[in-house]
């Protein structure tokens, strides 16, 4: 079966249960309507942060988010063993909270914050008028 064939409901539902890295690596730039699915009509992207490689974030902060940011209701950002510094890669991106004008939930787990919180807060975070959970879980806030 072709998947152009399909109608675009069809093909949004089918995103939900994509993570939008593989979503835009299978279908960004296949043609003019995936495209415009993916930019303009797709509206929930969820970013999990958890197992993704330093390259990989590259990708998704240089190419995607900024294509993006305004559509994304899930942020988990997670710094650990296997993935250290990631948030602060994620915000060296020239990356802001602010961005995620759509951001309903927000995670940052095991983020070392060397800053003091207000500074933390002033990244954008009293710009997120549809935040509705924020967790801090495990994070050093010194």
């Amino acid at each position: 079966m072709n998947l152009e064939v399909l109608a675009n409901e069809l093909l949004l539902y089918q995103f939900e249960f994509i993570t939008p890295l593989d979503l835009f690596r299978g279908f960004y730039n296949l043609n003019s309507r995936f495209n415009e699915l993916i930019l303009i009509h797709f509206r929930n992207y969820r970013f999990d942060f958890r197992s993704l490689s330093r390259q990989a974030l590259k990708i998704v902060c240089q190419n995607y988010i900024p294509l993006i940011s305004d559509k994304v209701i899930y942020l988990h950002l997670f710094d650990d063993d296997g993935t250290p510094g990631h948030t602060v890669a994620f915000f060296n991106y020239n990356i802001s909270l602010g961005q995620f004008t759509s951001l309903k939930a927000l995670t940052l787990f095991r983020i070392e914050l060397h800053q003091k919180i207000d500074e933390f807060f002033s990244l954008g975070i009293q710009q997120l008028h549809h935040l509705s959970h924020l967790k801090l879980a495990d994070c050093d806030l010194n």
